[in-house]
C-alpha cells in the first residue's frame, strides 16, 4: 500500500471516530435535555393538582403562568404553598 493511500485510509478513520464521537455526544445531550424537560413538566403537574386541589380550579392566567416559570420557580411556588392562604402568596416573590 503507498504512502498515499495509508494517509488517505487513517484520514478516513480519524473521520469516522469523530462523527461517532459527535452522535454520541448529540445523544447525550438530547437524552439530559429530554430529562429535564419531563421532570419540568412533571413539577408543573403536581403543583397545578395541589393548586387545584387547594384553591378550586385554576384559571387561563394562573395556567399560563405556570406553563412560562420555569424549574427553580416552580420549585418556590410548591415551597410557597406549604404556608400560602391564598393564590397570590403562593405567586409572592419572597
Amino acid at each position: 500500500m503507498t504512502e498515499d493511500a495509508q494517509i488517505m485510509r487513517w484520514s478516513e478513520r480519524l473521520l469516522d471516530q469523530g462523527e461517532q464521537r459527535g452522535v454520541q455526544k448529540g445523544l447525550q445531550q438530547g437524552l439530559q435535555q429530554g430529562l429535564r424537560q419531563g421532570l419540568r413538566q412533571g413539577q408543573l403537574g403536581l403543583l397545578a393538582e395541589l393548586l387545584a386541589e387547594r384553591f378550586g380550579a385554576l384559571d387561563e392566567a394562573v395556567q399560563a403562568r405556570l406553563e412560562q416559570a420555569d424549574e427553580e420557580t416552580l420549585k418556590r411556588w410548591g415551597r410557597n404553598l406549604l404556608s400560602a392562604r391564598s393564590m397570590d402568596e403562593v405567586f409572592r416573590t419572597q
